[in-house]
């Protein structure tokens, strides 16, 4: 059973690369924002990795980060951005709430490392756990 992969992203673009790119690896999800990620997540989850943008929206990735670990504390959040600053993210980093944040763009084989060596060193790499009630 291939590990699964939720990508949010407000940008179509990214989201069809990722889709494209990912999902000859993995099984791939992919959500325009945080709160479609939030939908997906409870119908399609738990997500080995959540791979989340930043910048978005009505929902940042910083504040989908603390509710996706709030359903499923076993999976893996990496963040992308494009913006200089770093603050909030560095704060979940530094809390565990994020394994690692990428800089945009990114190339593909870059990706690839860090989503595989973020399964690694995940405890979400056995799906076995139930999503909590919210």
């Amino acid at each position: 059973m291939k590990q699964k992969i939720l990508c949010v992203d407000d940008e179509e673009a990214v989201i069809n690369f990722m889709d494209l790119f990912l999902s000859k690896h993995y099984e791939v999800h992919t959500a325009k924002s945080g709160t479609e990620a939030l939908e997906i997540f409870q119908e399609e989850g738990p997500f080995n990795v959540i791979l989340s943008d930043v910048q978005m929206p009505n929902m940042t990735g910083v504040e989908l980060v603390p509710k996706v670990l709030e359903l499923s504390p076993n999976t893996t959040c990496i963040l992308l951005t494009g913006h200089s600053d770093f603050t909030r993210v560095h704060e979940l980093l530094n809390s565990g709430q994020v394994y690692k944040y990428i800089v945009k763009p990114v190339l593909p084989k870059a990706l690839l490392e860090v989503i595989e060596d973020a399964l690694k060193a995940s405890p979400s790499t056995n799906l076995d756990e139930s999503i909590a009630e919210a």
